[in-house]
């Protein structure tokens, strides 16, 4: 899996032709690439998938029927198991702010940014 404008340390992109020749190069593997898309959250939804589009739609119509002109839009999603309302340009500067520090080279502070989960799952990807 090759996240979209995905970079190294040098700030070089890393592409599908690039892991590809690595790969084989490296385990001397035949490497065949194939471009996900949609069919990356295929599958049946399972009973979970079914409530939380119910309840995130149920967030949203709330969200908006409670809305007043001068309320700052909010971004709904969950967090511990729970709806969430987040103000959207808060989430906007947190995306550029992780830009800039990607600029920066500051990895530890991006991958702190992404949050306990983030780096437990990262944290053991790398041992």
């Amino acid at each position: 899996m090759l996240a979209e404008g995905a970079r190294d340390r040098q700030g070089n992109i890393i592409g599908s032709t690039y892991v590809s020749e690595v790969l084989e190069k490296g385990l001397g593997e035949e490497v065949r690439v194939t471009v996900l898309g949609h069919v990356q959250r295929g599958g049946s939804p399972s009973a979970f998938d079914r409530n939380l589009g119910t309840l995130m739609g149920y967030a949203a119509v709330e969200a908006v029927l409670k809305a007043k002109p001068e309320d700052e839009p909010q971004l709904i999603g969950m967090h511990g198991n729970r709806i969430v309302y987040t103000p959207l340009m808060q989430c906007v500067q947190q995306t550029q702010s992780v830009a800039k520090l990607l600029e920066a080279q500051d990895y530890d502070k991006v991958v702190e940014m992404r949050g306990g989960s983030f780096e437990k799952l990262f944290a053991r990807f790398r041992s």
